[in-house]
């Protein structure tokens, strides 16, 4: 009894560091969401409980995190639904409306909760100027949604170009469009674009926001875009890498496209005499397994990133 008094207690303090406005408007705009995702079929019902509970969480650390998710989101369902028809007929796994399930939309956000959780329960209110441990959890943040807006924009666009691709673990080797590890510059640029505008949505929503007397808010708006940048880059080079060796793609000779995988990582059979032909890769990571660990990774790069190849040109605290 006394340790579920104290899990009572636990509880009641971490909302008591929430504000109570955040926690109220993360409530409706996360139902609103969902009811959106379910109308307009890019999200499962397992899809918009999940969207519910990490939207809620999200907003409530800090309106600005929750604005960079909902971004995210809206971004990469508009991206699916161009070209879908054509997708379609190239990858089995593409659907026209593209709807997420919940392990599609965990594994793409709810790393990104935590941080902006422990950004608030350490840090307090959201501001663009922070020390260095508040930073790093920004820019962790910043490049997790980076990494996953990235792969989203280079999957969904890069599928659509007419160079063929290669397989990024062999460059010489040409593969379907849609293959696991395959990437095409037209991707590639893709994945720079969908990072910058994360990057971009984080910064400019932050000077909305806090409105920092103080923070050079210009140099910090540039900053977090070339983060973006950088860390789309990394984490779709990242996720190509892992799905080319860990992630095992399959190509259905009859109806001449990439073949459906399953919610397991296991791939659908064509009939009995019938096999798939192995194109790339190993059956050890699924789909949402692959963007797990490469957005994840990404996200611990980000603070490096920022050292390395932005604090020398930008210093925005």
């Amino acid at each position: 009894r006394s340790c579920r008094c104290r899990s009572i207690g636990s509880f009641f303090l971490f909302l008591s560091m929430m504000r109570l406005i955040h926690v109220l408007q993360a409530i409706v705009i996360a139902f609103l969401l969902a009811r959106r995702g379910l109308r307009k079929k890019s999200l499962s019902k397992s899809g918009a409980l999940a969207a519910v509970v990490v939207a809620v969480l999200t907003w409530s650390a800090a309106p600005r995190f929750g604005l960079v998710l909902i971004a995210f989101y809206l971004s990469g369902s508009f991206v699916t639904k161009i070209g879908a028809k054509h997708k379609i007929k190239l990858d089995a796994n593409a659907t026209e409306c593209g709807e997420r399930n919940a392990w599609q939309v965990l594994s793409c956000s709810f790393p990104a909760t935590l941080l902006a959780l422990i950004y608030r329960i350490s840090c307090g209110d959201d501001t663009l100027c922070t020390n260095n441990h508040c930073s790093n959890l920004q820019t962790a943040f910043v490049a997790f949604f980076a990494c996953c807006a990235g792969d989203t924009f280079a999957s969904e666009l890069g599928i659509l170009a007419k160079s063929v691709p290669f397989l990024v673990t062999a460059p010489w080797r040409c593969v379907p469009p849609g293959t696991n590890g395959g990437i095409t510059i037209a991707g590639t640029l893709a994945s720079i674009l969908g990072g910058t505008f994360i990057g971009l949505v984080y910064g400019l929503f932050g000077f909305t926001l806090t409105r920092d007397s103080d923070c050079r808010v210009f140099p910090t708006i540039c900053a977090l875009s070339v983060l973006g940048s950088l860390a789309g880059f990394v984490g779709s080079l990242l996720d190509s890498i892992i799905g080319a060796t860990c992630q095992q793609t399959l190509y259905d000779q009859n109806k001449n496209c990439i073949a459906a995988e399953d919610y397991g990582g296991n791939y659908t059979q064509n009939g009995v005499g019938n096999p798939h032909e192995i194109v790339s890769g190993r059956p050890w990571l699924s789909n949402h397994a692959v963007n797990l660990v490469s957005s994840v990774a990404t996200a611990a790069l980000g603070p490096r990133l920022f050292r390395v190849f932005l604090s020398r040109f930008f210093s925005v605290s």
